[in-house]
């Protein structure tokens, strides 16, 4: 979504659980994701070509206005895959605790409440596929394994911001340069003369240069 990396990197770090209210809204999660993938000029028929939907949760729906299964019957209608990842444990669970300012206080211990049925039938109804995760190393080859499958060519404009640095440095070198002609000294003036000979002398033995210093 976007290629501003150190950017994405610095909001990522802002993250933390209890940022926002407890609860999986997998329904309206679903539903911004397709709304951002609405692009007119890649329509075709009302399908929405070489888009798919990452769905990775640890929960069942519990909050939002839309539901998964009306979430996924729009993906369907626009052509939209939706890959759903499982992560989690099954049976209890550790859950953080926080206080009022929220800090960290401890943990609780919960019941897992991924719907692993919905997630799948979400999958299969939209041309996607479910993927269950137990640790990190899972949803690393879930996440290869969709990459295999969809590859999509795209063409991305790159912009150069440049800035022009060269008058930081010639103004002072052609400030310096005039001061340099100001605060030389002045030339002192010096007076040639010169003697020769006539006749067929040699001139290496009677021409003379007289140099003398004016001033």
């Amino acid at each position: 979504m976007t290629f501003d990396h150190d950017w994405l990197a610095r909001q990522t770090e802002r993250l933390k659980i209890g940022l926002i209210e407890d609860g999986t809204a997998i329904g309206d999660g679903l539903g911004v994701a397709l709304t951002r993938l609405e692009q007119a000029k890649r329509d075709d028929g009302g399908r929405r070509k070489g888009a798919f939907v990452v769905l990775l949760t640890d929960g069942a729906n519990n909050r939002g206005a839309l539901t998964p299964t009306q979430a996924a019957e729009i993906a369907k209608s626009r052509g939209v895959p939706v890959y759903t990842i499982g992560a989690g444990q099954d049976g209890f669970v550790p859950m953080p605790v926080f206080d009022d300012t929220g800090r960290k206080i401890g943990y609780r211990r919960q019941r897992s409440d991924l719907d692993e049925a919905a997630m799948r039938d979400l999958a299969d109804a939209t041309g996607g596929k479910f993927f269950r995760a137990f640790d990190t190393g899972t949803i690393e080859g879930a996440f290869r394994s969709i990459d295999h499958a969809q590859k999509i060519e795209f063409q991305a404009k790159s912009y150069l911001v440049t800035t022009e640095l060269f008058p930081w440095i010639a103004v002072p070198g052609l400030a310096l340069l005039l001061l340099a002609g100001i605060a030389r000294p002045p030339l002192r003036p010096v007076a040639i003369s010169r003697t020769g000979c006539a006749g067929r002398s040699r001139p290496g033995r009677c021409r003379r240069w007289n140099r003398r210093v004016v001033g």
